[in-house]
């Protein structure tokens, strides 16, 4: 069996980086438009906990935005360097 370390970089840097990309061109700016419509709404402090809970980023996109970087300069490194 040949495992194709490279081939898996290559892929999961794709990967994050376009799970990251969509994230920050298509669903942000909705859930910034969503949370500025609900602080417009209602003033209180219960509707300000909810807005908290709508401008969190989904797990999936956070371990996108932490695992991007690094999967990309060990990619770079091991690519360029090694």
């Amino acid at each position: 069996m040949n495992f194709d370390f490279s081939a898996l970089l290559v892929f999961l840097t794709f990967l994050t980086g376009g799970i990251w990309a969509i994230d920050v061109f298509y669903f942000a700016p909705k859930r910034r438009e969503k949370a500025e419509d609900s602080v417009r709404g209602a003033g209180d402090v219960a509707h300000l906990d909810d807005n908290r809970d709508i401008n969190q980023e989904p797990k999936i996109v956070e371990y996108a935005h932490s695992f991007f970087p690094v999967i990309l300069i060990v990619l770079i490194l091991r690519s360029f360097i090694v």
